[in-house]
């Protein structure tokens, strides 16, 4: 039978790893929003093949190109306004969706979040939109409002990705594990990252992260 002190130390070792894993997600959570606006601008070279003969979608195309342009002259201002343009042409396919999700990681690079998670929840509920950018724009809106939103209101929104078999599933169980750890269930967050970390299927880095949260929280 535990003594009281005992009680308290467990609580005490409970709340050290819970605050080192939440250090551990500041560290890695970046590395997550890099990824997954990488995959947008590698998909853009498979919509280019795909809708090549469209003559529209060759003007959209060069409009698109200058606003990546402009990203990385650091101009922001000049970039939103090229997509813009190219999202006037057709929000819910090719270039017009790439355009959106450039916006929205403008604006919450700019500090804008609730602007960025409207345009993400926009393309998430477009059934215009292809489901594989549908679900990218739904992890990207929850790494926009990991800080603001109700923990348990977007593990919600997020369970059927991570039950899943899309592209986008380990993303989805990463961010979940982090949400159960906010929310207090180190029991749960465990569980997540270990599933993680045990699933050869995962990409490599998501494994490494995984591996460090779960060995964090201890056994």
């Amino acid at each position: 039978m535990s003594s009281p002190l005992d009680s308290l130390i467990e609580e005490v070792d409970e709340d050290l790893r819970r605050d080192r894993a939440v250090a551990l997600f500041r560290r890695f959570g970046p590395h997550l929003i890099a990824l997954a606006l990488g995959v947008i601008i590698a998909v853009a070279a498979v919509i280019m093949w795909r809708q090549y003969k469209s003559e529209r979608e060759m003007a959209r195309s060069t409009t698109y190109a200058a606003a990546l342009d402009a990203i990385n002259r650091g101009n922001p201002e000049e970039a939103s306004q090229l997509l813009g343009q190219v999202t006037a042409g057709g929000a819910s396919s090719g270039y017009g969706v790439l355009a959106r999700l450039q916006d929205g990681a403008l604006k919450a690079k700019g500090g804008d979040t609730g602007g960025a998670a409207a345009i993400y929840d926009g393309i998430a509920t477009d059934t215009g939109v292809d489901p594989l950018f549908r679900d990218l724009a739904q992890v990207l809106s929850a790494l926009t409002t990991f800080d603001t939103a109700d923990p348990a209101q977007l593990a919600g929104r997020l369970q059927p990705l991570a039950e899943g078999n899309g592209p986008w599933r380990f993303s989805a169980k990463e961010i979940s594990g982090h949400l159960a750890l906010k929310a207090g269930d180190t029991a749960r967050a465990k569980t997540l990252f270990a599933q993680i970390a045990d699933d050869p299927r995962a990409p490599e880095e998501a494994r490494s992260r995984a591996a460090a949260m779960a060995s964090t929280l201890g056994n």
